[in-house]
């Protein structure tokens, strides 16, 4: 079994991800927590699962968001979790 890092930035981008959307509606924040951390989860046991993106990187689609990961040895390391609007270069 992998081992799942998820960085700090990942982390911020997950809280804020969550409480964007609850300023909104509670619901729909959960839905998105829920769904996120369901492909997060997933990645653990799948971690080829996204697709493959420049510099060793991989990205997963989770509605309208990237998880952008590398995998390194037995390990998933999460690094990001942005919004597909958003311009990244990794």
């Amino acid at each position: 079994m992998n081992k799942l890092i998820l960085l700090s930035k990942a982390k911020s981008d997950f809280g804020g991800i969550y409480y964007y959307h609850k300023s909104f509606s509670l619901n729909s924040a959960n839905k998105i927590k829920t769904e996120l951390r369901d492909d997060i989860k997933t990645l653990k046991k799948f971690p080829k699962l996204g697709i493959e993106h420049k510099n060793n990187f991989r990205k997963l689609p989770c509605g309208r968001y990237l998880i952008l990961y590398k995998i390194i040895n037995n390990s998933v390391i999460i690094h990001r979790i942005i919004d597909t609007k958003m311009n990244f270069d990794f």
